[in-house]
């Protein structure tokens, strides 16, 4: 700059400064990692991603004017986004910066996880291969039960028969989850069902194994008078004779 001073003239050159602030951009997650994309319309890179290691990374951004800026994260499938928040109080979306300022702004994220219901199904005679089983759970992914069925078994043992078949509810929010059975009717009972209750946590796979077993009330003495070799190891043989059609027998 040049001054020109006069003869006799008094002259004050004033020099203010701001200094200026900066913006931290932290993404911490649970349940794995991943590449987070995000965007703004006010800071230097319009778009950014900040890849996670050990449930966490970061991206700064320094030499900010004062001023007003945003950020926004574009989450990703497999991933909900639990919270975003700045230290200053502001939102993510309209952060203020002043002069030397050092704001800090975080995004949360959850890895979506995965449900897993085995049917395991114990049968104590021929099994009837037009038989199914309904399977619902409950949770923050369904406030409403959601409900499968249970049709295509495979055969895991033969003494006494078992089939079972596994099925999977994807991409389920983190949290507690309560399975239940619709009623098969009275050929069957619930021989196992660990509490109805299975905590999913997130990124992992929750695993529940719900078992029923066929009661002998199933079948008739006519049915045993053809199959006495098909009773149950352990167990005795209806007599082939001495009953009446409809009878209920009890070991």
């Amino acid at each position: 700059a040049a001054v020109d001073v006069g003869p006799g003239q008094n002259i004050t050159c004033t020099f203010e400064d701001r200094k200026r602030g900066s913006l931290t951009v932290v993404k911490l997650t649970e349940g794995g990692d991943d590449a987070f994309r995000f965007e703004s319309g006010t800071l230097p890179y319009a778009v950014f991603t900040i890849t996670t290691s050990s449930g966490t990374g970061s991206m700064p951004f320094t030499d900010l004017f004062s001023g007003t800026y945003d950020v926004a994260e574009v989450v990703p499938d497999g991933w909900i986004l639990t919270d975003s928040y700045c230290d200053n109080g502001d939102d993510p979306s309209a952060i203020d910066i002043g002069p030397g300022q050092e704001v800090t702004c975080t995004f949360e994220n959850k890895a979506k996880a995965r449900l897993e219901v085995t049917k395991r199904v114990i049968w104590y005679g021929p099994p009837d291969l037009s038989q199914t089983f309904e399977i619902c759970v409950q949770g923050p992914s369904y406030p409403t039960p959601d409900c499968k069925t249970f049709d295509t078994f495979s055969e895991v043992g033969t003494d006494p028969l078992t089939w079972e078949q596994t099925l999977a509810w994807e991409g389920v929010l983190p949290g507690d989850y309560i399975v239940t059975e619709t009623d098969p009717g009275p050929s069957w009972q619930v021989t196992y069902m660990p509490g109805q209750g299975v905590t999913v946590a997130p990124g992992e796979t929750g695993t529940v194994v719900v078992e029923n077993e066929q009661t002998y009330l199933a079948w008739t003495p006519g049915f045993w008078k053809n199959h006495t070799a098909d009773a149950p190891s352990g167990h005795n043989a209806w007599p082939k004779t001495g009953h009446e059609p409809g009878e209920n027998l009890c070991f």
